[in-house]
């Protein structure tokens, strides 16, 4: 089937894992599912280990498939979808499979094919019980969407809170002199707070992504200068301190341009430097494939902290809908030029 998939365009390998000893093979079956974009998971004859390692793929939102010679399968898998019956022939023909390899065929070519697969091939009852979120998803994606979310937009959307409202804008400006700045006060009304996704998907540091942002502004006529609301509001007496549209603080109506600094320290979590240990420990080909495995892995957990931070936003009873807009860099001009 790989063959035949590859000989599609599809660039891919394939690992089944094989070892010696009982302890081996454990580690091998953790290590790569962890690398894996997609798992085939034989259900047949109810086996506890494939049971477990089941859960595993389940709590990190893995997509997979799953196949069984059986016509029945364990009772924690009788809600899924599972090619059942399944033909386990050594040989694959293209033109002439059976009903069963024809299935698992089409759904292999069908994820390889298509950006909506990974959803629908990820989707399972543990997941479901979270209302979507894999386990992995909870866990330090989730904290840091959450303290974001209490810290930054709900002092925005809440009602009360600062969209919406006329605040107090101080704003810092530097003098011809160096290190020394001036400040002046202005009241604003301050429509909303735009959330930019980190542009290099947690590759690049703060500072590098905030002046790619800039110079995309920068490019279409859009400016930003540095400024702190002194109103108090609802969400206590707290001030804001941000970057705000220059165009909109001179006209008194403008909104905040925030860059989450919460989210870069994903880089530095425990499954992170695990991933980090082992490839310093490879060489060649293989040191590349788990550092690809490390890019997607920040993608999946800036991919968490975006669902986290919305499913905290839809909870929010009479919030503000136009209090925060959700930005990447591919909609920043549209999105800044619609709230302008």
């Amino acid at each position: 089937m790989s063959r035949s998939l590859q000989s599609a365009g599809a660039a891919f390998r394939v690992i089944t894992p094989d070892a010696p000893s009982q302890n081996v093979i454990v580690q091998m079956v953790l290590d790569y599912v962890e690398q894996a974009d997609l798992v085939v998971i034989d259900l047949t004859g109810g086996r506890p280990n494939v049971a477990y390692e089941a859960a595993i793929i389940h709590a990190l939102g893995i997509p997979h498939i799953f196949v069984s010679q059986d016509e029945k399968v364990p009772f924690y898998f009788s809600g899924t979808q599972v090619i059942t019956r399944f033909n386990l022939d050594d040989d694959f023909v293209e033109g002439s499979k059976s009903a069963t390899q024809r299935d698992l065929y089409d759904r292999l070519a069908f994820f390889l094919s298509s950006a909506d697969a990974r959803g629908d091939m990820s989707a399972n009852i543990l997941t479901s019980h979270f209302e979507g979120l894999p386990l992995v998803d909870i866990s330090g994606p989730s904290g840091l969407a959450l303290g974001y979310f209490i810290n930054a937009v709900m002092r925005f959307i809440a009602p009360g809170g600062f969209s919406g409202s006329t605040c107090t804008l101080t704003i810092e400006q530097k003098k011809r002199i160096a290190r020394l700045f001036k400040t002046r006060s202005k009241a604003v009304e301050l429509k909303t707070l735009v959330v930019v996704e980190p542009p290099s998907l947690l590759k690049k540091d703060w500072h590098s992504d905030w002046q790619q942002i800039q110079a995309v502004l920068k490019a279409e006529g859009i400016s930003v200068e540095r400024g702190a609301i002194e109103t108090e509001g609802a969400r206590g007496k707290r001030g804001w301190s941000g970057w705000f549209y220059s165009g909109g603080i001179r006209k008194g109506v403008t909104f905040c341009i925030d860059l989450p600094t919460t989210v870069y320290p994903l880089v530095d979590s425990p499954r992170m430097t695990r991933l980090k240990k082992r490839q310093f420990a490879l060489e060649g080909k293989q040191a590349e494939i788990l550092k690809a495995v490390q890019h997607r892995s920040l993608e999946h957990m800036l991919a968490a902290f975006r669902r986290n931070l919305k499913y905290h936003v839809e909870t929010v009873k009479d919030r503000k809908l136009d209090g925060m807009v959700y930005s990447t860099l591919d909609t920043l001009v549209a999105d800044v030029r619609n709230v302008i």
